[in-house]
């Protein structure tokens, strides 16, 4: 059973290699999965002790995805990835020691 997973990486204060997050986006087909299912699934990317604090995605469903065979996602989906990472990127920014 393959299954594909898409990250971004985001470095949120540009200054370390461990300021980051690892933001990810899932198949369509798992949009709507617990988050506990999907841990489980993947767990060895999930649970790995240098990567877990770092790894974040907002709730999905398969509306914010574009129909097969496209499946990407549509411009609703986009909007709530951008948002996540907007918010995630100034709640760290609003903590730097360099602020």
């Amino acid at each position: 059973m393959k299954s594909v997973v898409s990250a971004v990486i985001v470095n949120a204060l540009g200054d370390s290699a461990f300021d980051f997050h690892i933001i990810v986006i899932p198949e369509i087909k798992e949009a709507e999965m617990a988050r506990e299912d999907y841990e489980a699934r993947y767990g060895s990317f999930f649970h790995h002790p240098e990567l877990q604090p770092f790894i974040a995605w907002p709730v999905t469903e398969k509306n914010m995805f574009n129909p097969y065979p496209d499946a990407h996602l549509n411009n609703n989906g986009h909007r709530v990835y951008a948002d996540f990472i907007r918010q995630k990127l100034s709640r760290l920014t609003a903590t730097s020691p360099n602020e």
